[in-house]
């Protein structure tokens, strides 16, 4: 049975993702496949850490975890993620972004570290949205 829901987490409402075509989260035969989290708050989409990568990051790991509760999940259950991050001071790379944020990971990981793809975009949803992740956890619904 597929499962498909857009809890309140405090995040953005429910209505504005279905509103853009979507579900937070979607769970199947014990996978629960997280859409993309970014930093923002709120129906007008605002920037949560604008101009600060560590804080976009600490507060999407943060809705991260009230999600995967959310899905019968927790931190420790992370299979894999996919970091999507900008290009935000044209330095042409984003190793030195991810080394910023890799301590980040790893506290909220611990020793359940999940498998991990950075990739760099030159733009997310908006110019000041730095970071994004999306994830895939065993779930226990």
């Amino acid at each position: 049975m597929i499962e498909r829901k857009t809890p309140e987490l405090d995040y953005l409402p429910p209505k504005a993702t279905t509103a853009l075509g979507f579900h937070a989260m979607v769970g199947c035969d014990g996978l629960l496949h997280l859409s993309g989290i970014a930093p923002f708050h709120g129906p007008e989409f605002a920037v949560v850490g604008k101009n600060d990568l560590k804080a976009q990051c600490t507060y999407v790991l943060q809705v991260l975890e009230r999600a995967l509760k959310a899905g019968s999940s927790s931190l420790r259950d992370v299979l894999d993620i996919t970091v999507y991050l900008t290009d935000f001071d044209n330095a042409g790379e984003i190793g030195g972004k991810y080394a910023q944020i890799a301590p980040l990971l790893n506290d909220a990981f611990g020793d359940d570290l999940p498998c991990c793809t950075a990739v760099g975009a030159k733009c997310l949803f908006t110019v000041d949205q730095w970071i994004e992740i999306r994830a895939v956890a065993k779930t226990y619904a």
